[in-house]
């Protein structure tokens, strides 16, 4: 849900039922959520019918998930709900693309997806990010009529046997089950 809001264009929880086919009721929950999380802000008003209707926004172009030692239990498992969501947004969104480059004989845009497994050091790997992260905001900025918007998202992390390496080396003990084991 939170990625049908935008930065540039304010939109009502009407407007994205609308958008996503979704019941009113079911959207104004989750942009109860968003708001309530910080990610989106309602910035005007406007009048339908006999009533009003508050416009949100992103609050930020882009945003990064700070997990760090000592978070409850609580946090962690929100991060991980919102982070599916995220996933499942995006693979709605490739779904979607594939599909309108495979309508016709001209693919109407560019799409790419591209996954390696680089053996780094945790200083490169912050470098990679860093980088990647610059060129989001280095394009992110741009904003003229012809333009149309591509979501573009940054994953880095060790792969899952590594993860479960460093935490049998820094605890002892076996990591439990992953959702998707």
């Amino acid at each position: 849900m939170y990625f049908a809001f935008s930065r540039d264009e304010a939109k009502s929880t009407s407007d994205i039922a609308r958008e996503l086919g979704k019941a009113n009721p079911a959207v104004r929950h989750h942009v109860n959520e968003l708001v309530r999380v910080g990610l989106i802000i309602a910035v005007a008003t406007r009048k339908r019918r006999s009533r009003t209707e508050d416009l949100y926004v992103t609050k930020a172009r882009r945003w990064t998930v700070d997990i760090r030692p000592g978070r409850s239990q609580d946090y962690l498992h929100q991060v991980n709900r919102g982070f599916s969501s995220i996933l499942r947004a995006i693979d709605r969104e490739r779904h979607a693309s594939i599909s309108a480059r495979f309508a016709s004989e001209e693919p109407p845009f560019p799409t790419l997806f591209r996954m390696g497994l680089p053996r780094l050091t945790p200083k490169q790997a912050a470098e990679v990010a860093e980088r990647m992260s610059q060129m989001i905001d280095d394009f992110g900025g741009l904003n003229t009529p012809e333009e149309s918007r591509y979501r573009m998202v940054v994953y880095i992390q060790p792969t899952l046997a590594e993860s479960r390496e460093a935490y049998l080396r820094l605890t002892g003990n076996e990591l439990g089950e992953t959702p998707d084991d």
